[in-house]
């Protein structure tokens, strides 16, 4: 399955869609790079939507700690929802939950940024 990333920008946050599934090298590369193009715009809060994504492995994994990094650097946050049960359960096994904001829905993760 391809993948594709697209990004909308507000006021004070963009929120990212992630389609497909994200398993290699230069996916989490991709994947970085979009979350530095978004800090470069100035925005403090990333919201990433995942739902329609299937698999993630560690490699874009660490690319979401790195944007959870710049937000921080900025007082933002760094938030993820959508995101299915098997991909959800990753982030509890790895301890992401502990390090970043996830949940259900885009107004859940609004609620998270005000």
């Amino acid at each position: 399955m391809n993948n594709n990333i697209k990004i909308e920008y507000f006021d004070n946050y963009a929120v990212v869609t992630m389609i497909g599934d994200f398993h290699s090298i230069e996916d989490a590369e991709q994947i970085r790079e979009t979350f530095k193009e978004i800090q470069k715009k100035g925005l403090k809060n990333i919201l990433v939507d995942l739902k329609e994504v299937f698999f993630l492995n560690s490699p874009v994994m660490g690319s979401f700690l790195s944007g959870n990094a710049l937000v921080s650097k900025l007082d933002g946050k760094f938030v993820v929802f959508n995101a299915n049960n098997y991909v959800e359960n990753l982030f509890s096994v790895m301890k992401l939950n502990l390090v970043f904001s996830i949940c259900k829905t885009l107004d859940n993760a609004l609620e998270i940024i005000k």
